[in-house]
């Protein structure tokens, strides 16, 4: 059900998920994903942000009776200097049942200010927005997946 997946090409590993189901049978995911640190070698020189890698959260929650996934992540690494999330939403269009709408936001909150801090910002604002689409992609492939799944049961 979560959405980090081997389809990303910067997961270098993925944490045993920890699941959950609430008393309204909302399932609930939560696994850690080690990643390539994919900041330019300019930022790398840097010591703090010469990471080989990074760690970031996610969490899932999805509700079988409402057809409603929600998927928040976070950075791990580097907390004590920025914090970057992301936020998704999918569910069934109310119009047109065979449509998934989407919804994302996401934000960045730097701990200092500075040249340095403002570029590390823009890079990250750019990266999360070019990678919208991608992620769209990656949910589309994880229910032609699950689709299978549930096909050959």
């Amino acid at each position: 059900m979560c959405c980090i997946c081997t389809h990303e090409e910067a997961i270098i590993g993925l944490s045993k998920p920890q699941a959950d189901r609430d008393s309204d049978g909302v399932q609930y995911k939560r696994r850690i994903a080690v990643c390539r640190n994919i900041l330019p070698a300019i930022f790398k020189r840097i010591p703090v942000l010469n990471e080989e890698s990074i760690l970031l959260e996610e969490e899932c929650w999805y509700n079988a009776e409402s057809e409603v996934m929600k998927i928040k992540s976070r950075n791990l690494t580097w907390q004590d200097y920025a914090n970057a999330w992301e936020e998704s939403e999918f569910m069934r269009c109310p119009n047109n049942p065979s449509w998934t709408l989407f919804d994302q936001r996401g934000g960045i909150e730097l701990k200092y200010s500075g040249v340095i801090a403002r570029m590390v910002e823009m890079f990250v604002i750019s990266f999360v927005q070019s990678n919208s689409w991608k992620a769209v992609h990656v949910m589309e492939k994880l229910l032609e997946e699950r689709a299978e799944v549930i096909n050959t049961k």
